[in-house]
């Protein structure tokens, strides 16, 4: 068993049919990666007994933390504890402040309690229970030859809560000598920047690595270091290094998402943003609100996804719609426009375009990115190749990429 290694189990038939998506598994590896530990396994398996006990132990054998989320329902599928109490033996209990919550929680609801309720408050004896303020079902946590296992409810909301108040001051214990720094590169392919930076990277000292993360117009070069192990000295002399290398290159460094960078970044110098959205029917706003405090800086979004709707909501010439279509540079430059006018924004952002289309085999659709501040308007052309759900992604991460783009410039 390896230090600062963790196993994930997501347990589920909804979740291997495909009936519900596994976000807790997206949440946990972004979290646990900010945290300085590396996932060596995610796994996702039906309610299946014996298959819950293999994969289960097999983790624990490979790792110093495994989390398990789903399985603590009260319905007969749901056996993650009986799994859990055969792997470490003792009985179950009922757990006192468990009940009393779910005694509370039933009676806000005019609910009566049931057995059925009542058997979510029991735990395995062997297990110290970590209290669910956002739910019934309480996590627990079982200790074993170094690591510890925690079971916890795949609720996400649940989940979350239970991991940011009682799981994540734990294991922030054992990692707070390890760092991250996230340094994006525009413009510049993955593989040109490793010819670059080759004799850098292979030269960083113990408790130093890089790590190339490429995403859509960018790479992220990542460097974790660990400070029980390499001084912040020599960590600043190498980091001084590589920002020589990269002189020229349009580069951001920051731990944030881009939309929260947005956010952050348009609070700071008292900026707002509006959008006008068609073929990404609103996605764009969503990924901005997304963001604590998005309020302060988001004047309001707005889906244009006919041109009926660009004249009147728009005031889109009809003219411009039937000379250039809806899908063109003018009508992007125009939509953004448009949508900073109406909602009084220092920024304006646009998108129309085809998210499905006949093409040719590399050709599926197309998009344009329109962006607006008082002074200028420009638009931005990208063809599409993926299926449709695949095109608006990409369209909704474009404009997010392109709008923070113009805040670097």
């Amino acid at each position: 068993m390896l230090k600062n290694r963790v196993s994930i189990v997501a347990v589920g038939t909804e979740l291997t049919t495909g009936f519900v998506r596994d976000t807790n598994m997206y949440y946990l590896t972004r979290a646990l990666d900010d945290l300085g530990l590396e996932v060596c396994s995610a796994t996702m398996l039906p309610d299946d007994h014996a298959l819950m006990r293999s994969v289960i132990t097999e983790a624990m054998q490979r790792s110093q933390v495994v989390l398990v989320t789903g399985g603590l329902g009260p319905t007969e599928d749901d056996f993650t504890k009986e799994v859990l109490l055969d792997l470490f033996g003792g009985e179950y209990r009922e757990d006192e402040k468990t009940l009393e919550r779910i005694k509370e929680l039933l009676a806000r609801r005019n609910l009566p309690l049931t057995e059925i309720n009542r058997r979510q408050a029991f735990v395995p004896s062997s297990a110290e229970v970590l209290p669910n303020a956002f739910g019934m079902a309480p996590a627990t946590l079982f200790h074993y030859d170094g690591g510890i296992l925690v079971s916890m409810p795949g609720v996400p909301s649940e989940m979350r809560g239970i991991f940011e108040t009682e799981l994540r001051p734990r294991l922030a214990a054992w990692t707070g000598q390890i760092k991250h720094k996230q340094l994006y590169v525009f413009g510049v392919a993955e593989s040109i920047l490793s010819a670059r930076l080759r004799s850098w990277s292979t030269a960083l000292p113990q408790g130093m690595a890089l790590a190339y993360l490429p995403s859509m117009g960018n790479v992220c070069l990542r460097i974790s270091y660990n400070l029980a192990l390499v001084s912040q000295d020599v960590t600043s002399e190498h980091l001084h290094t590589l920002y020589t290398l990269l002189e020229g290159e349009k580069i951001l460094e920051t731990n944030l998402s881009f939309p929260a960078y947005i956010v952050q970044t348009l609070t700071r110098i008292g900026k707002t943003l509006a959008v006008a959205e068609s073929c990404t029917g609103g996605l764009v706003s969503g990924k901005i609100t997304s963001v604590s405090g998005a309020s302060k800086v988001f004047c309001g979004g707005i889906c244009t996804y006919t041109d009926t709707l660009k004249e009147r909501e728009l005031r889109i010439p009809k003219t411009l719609l039937e000379k250039y279509t809806a899908v063109s540079t003018p009508v992007a430059e125009a939509m953004a426009r448009a949508v900073r006018e109406k909602f009084g924004s220092t920024y304006g952002v646009a998108t129309t375009g085809y998210m499905e289309m006949e093409g040719g085999a590399n050709v599926t659709g197309e998009v344009y990115i329109g962006i607006a501040d008082a002074q200028t308007v420009s638009a931005h052309h990208f063809i599409l190749n993926q299926n449709r759900i695949g095109n608006q992604e990409w369209s909704v991460e474009r404009a997010i990429t392109q709008f923070l783009l113009t805040l670097l410039d």
